[in-house]
């Protein structure tokens, strides 16, 4: 038997626990592996093999091949392999900010995070098929982190998708894995919208609810920041860009040269011929 106080990982497909997110990690019967390295949220997979989770050197929870666990680390936490097996191990950072698509709901009862907690879920064909890719690159010599980001926002996607909200209750809440913070994601997408109601759609809120959080972060209603912020815009390509007048109307939905014009002299007190030799 093999008690593992530190990180046991294969040697050529890994950097550390900080840089990593994903990991393959093979047992042998009777080795304890302690998972408490990782942070506080994580997805395993069995590969192949079975093993056991263990709290205070209390077994339970058996997980064979083909079945997935995600769990609530602990520091006194450690998977003992039942027979040899191979592992998958996904870090699902509690600082990981991303988009509300991906993101899994929950109760949110804040109740639950004191104690251990487990789910065992079966694997299907596409979280097979997902498991395979990644367990080909983690044979690779080199990883890559920005890649292994991506596949773990797939992973996410692939288990809200795939799974029923409630096996993940009281596991995981948009909390814990923080959605994309709320200005930046208006301010990437603003311009690119028809109307406030796609922009709501984006943040995945209804109108009201948007209205409000919106004044919260901006502390003006969207039409008169959106205003202020294509003005803005507006004045930032006429002084620091080569383009012509017509292309910034066109691009800013001026109905007209003549609209745009008036538009510039109210906002500036200039024409834009104007402002640009200012």
């Amino acid at each position: 038997m093999r008690n593992y106080n530190g990180l046991y990982q294969e040697a050529d497909n890994s950097e550390t626990v900080d840089q990593d997110i994903f990991y393959r990690i093979k047992l042998l019967k009777g080795d304890i592996y302690p998972i408490s390295q990782y942070s506080p949220f994580s997805v395993t997979f069995v590969i192949r093999g079975k093993i056991t989770y263990n709290k205070n050197n209390d077994s339970r929870n058996a997980i064979l091949d083909d079945q997935l666990a995600i769990i609530i680390n602990r520091p006194d936490i450690s998977i003992s392999a039942i027979e040899d097996c191979e592992i998958i191990i996904c870090n699902l950072a509690n600082n990981l900010k991303i988009c509300p698509c991906f993101a899994l709901k929950t109760d949110k009862d804040e109740s639950v995070f004191s104690n251990f907690r487990i789910e065992i879920i079966e694997i299907n064909s596409l979280i097979h098929n997902f498991l395979s890719s990644m367990d080909l690159y983690l044979n690779v010599p080199e990883n890559c982190f920005n890649y292994q980001e991506i596949k773990r926002l797939e992973l996410l996607f692939l288990l809200k998708k795939l799974y029923p909200q409630s096996k993940f209750c009281n596991l995981l809440s948009t909390n814990d894995l923080q959605e994309v913070d709320f200005k930046t994601l208006i301010i990437n997408n603003y311009s690119r919208v028809k109307n406030v109601k796609e922009l709501a759609n984006l943040t995945y809120s209804s109108m009201s609810t948007f209205s409000r959080k919106f004044k919260i972060n901006f502390g003006l209603p969207f039409n008169k920041w959106k205003k202020k912020q294509i003005a803005n815009d507006v004045y930032k390509e006429i002084k620091y860009t080569k383009k012509s007048f017509k292309n910034i109307a066109t691009e800013n939905d001026f109905a007209s040269q003549a609209h745009f014009n008036r538009f510039c002299k109210k906002h500036y007190g200039n024409t834009p011929s104007e402002l640009r030799n200012l």
